[in-house]
């Protein structure tokens, strides 16, 4: 009914690394987490994060209040005036670092890896690399490959 999918998500904790999204994902307290389980489901082993800072400013929300929608704060995101000065959800950094472990080994142990390629930040969960190492190897992984895969005569 429409250009989406639903992915069935299941808040579980500790957070578990889903590999069937078909199935179901966890939160983990991220999108990306949740990025990184349907991109495992689709195949994909080696990533490169960039942009991952891991570094929040925000006041944190007022006694009493409810966590989701109490954080207050700019300057969290690429885009200047992002959250215009409205109230979000403040990160649960005890919640993303083990779900971020959780995918590194899931990666790890299919022969993959996480790395992250972010200029400073404080996400150390990931082993990190060069931005232009990353970019390096990721062009030579692409011009490594096959070319253009050719149809076999039953799909034609």
């Amino acid at each position: 009914m429409g250009d989406y999918l639903w992915v069935r998500q299941i808040s579980v904790s500790p957070s578990l690394f889903s590999t069937n999204a078909a199935d179901v994902v966890t939160p983990g307290g991220s999108s990306v987490y949740v990025a990184l389980q349907i991109g495992y489901y689709l195949g994909i082993r080696k990533w490169y994060m960039y942009g991952a800072d891991f570094s929040f400013s925000f006041s944190p929300p007022r006694h009493g209040s409810s966590a989701f929608r109490s954080a207050t704060g700019d300057g969290n995101h690429f885009i200047s005036n992002y959250r215009s000065g409205r109230a979000w959800c403040p990160p649960s950094i005890e919640n993303i670092l083990p779900s971020f472990y959780n995918a590194r080994l899931a990666m790890e142990m299919d022969g993959g890896f996480i790395r992250n390629a972010t200029r400073g930040g404080n996400l150390h969960v990931f082993d990190r690399v060069d931005f232009e190492v990353a970019l390096s190897e990721t062009n030579s992984q692409e011009s490594a490959r096959e070319p253009s895969l050719k149809y076999p005569d039953a799909v034609k």
